[in-house]
């Protein structure tokens, strides 16, 4: 095959190591096994000298075949050209039969895959290479993302607009009312700690009770269980209230409006980043 010898070696005996050795089977034929740690990892077995023969030349022309294919500068063609090219030559010194064999089996191989070649026409001088045109799937896929991501910000920002909801109908249509302050409490938040006060209010038919986030102005202006606080309720569902003068809603819109920024400044750097590289590119 015109390779030196001691690239390929030949082995007698088990090195366990993940390579393969050959052994004689009785009353004749051969077996090849790939052993690691003791254990055997595969097994075929060849009737004849001729079949064992066979499939070692094959394995040392796809050995040097996967080098040259590695070597290889990209240039549009499948790199499975050259490495099938390159076995078949050195099966070829070997055997002109084998060669013709390798080939057939090669052929049944590409039947069911295929080359891959691209193009790599060089573009006229003073012009950059034209693009391939985008198919309907190029801008489905876009529209889709888009409006995925769309749909995923409208969402994530439901929360925001529920609160703003509800408060805008406590201050348009609720009632006021005295409420007894029945425990404070505070968070601590990721971003910043949250103040929660629980109170007890009077409704239309029956008492109730009722929690909601406040700012530290008013929490602290409520420093002991039991002190009045002013409340609205909804008449219309007596368990939605909220503390009177509360601006949750306004509160929250800072938070999303921080994570917005931070999210667009993400997205503008990627999107410079990646004309930056198609540039270089």
């Amino acid at each position: 095959m015109g390779l030196a010898p001691a690239d390929y070696p030949l082995h007698f005996a088990a090195r366990h190591d993940g390579g393969s050795h050959i052994e004689p089977l009785a009353p004749d034929g051969w077996r090849l096994r790939v052993t690691e740690r003791g254990q055997v990892l595969a097994e075929t077995r060849f009737a004849d000298d001729e079949a064992l023969l066979y499939r070692l030349v094959c394995d040392v022309a796809a050995a040097e075949g996967a080098r040259l294919h590695a070597g290889q500068s990209a240039n549009g063609k499948d790199p499975r050209r050259a490495d099938f090219s390159r076995r078949m030559e050195l099966v070829g010194k070997v055997s002109p039969a084998w060669r013709i064999r390798l080939a057939e089996e090669l052929a049944q191989w590409l039947a069911r895959h295929p080359y891959n070649d691209r193009s790599s026409s060089p573009a006229p001088s003073g012009q950059s290479a034209a693009k391939a045109p985008k198919g309907w799937i190029g801008p489905a896929f876009v529209i889709t993302l888009v409006l995925g991501l769309v749909l995923g910000w409208a969402a994530a920002h439901y929360p925001l607009w529920s609160v703003w909801q509800t408060q805008q109908r406590l201050h348009a249509e609720g009632f006021a009312v005295r409420a007894a302050v029945i425990e404070r409490h505070r968070t601590d938040g990721r971003f910043a700690d949250e103040y929660l006060l629980t109170y007890c209010y009077q409704g239309a038919t029956r008492t109730l009770e009722g929690r909601d986030s406040v700012d530290w102005v008013t929490f602290s202006s409520v420093d002991y269980d039991g002190a009045s606080i002013d409340v609205v309720y909804d008449p219309a569902d007596q368990e939605t209230s909220m503390v009177e003068g509360n601006d949750r809603a306004g509160r929250l819109a800072w938070i999303y409006a921080a994570i917005d920024a931070l999210l667009m400044l993400v997205i503008a750097w990627e999107w410079r980043k990646s004309r930056r590289e198609g540039a270089a590119g």
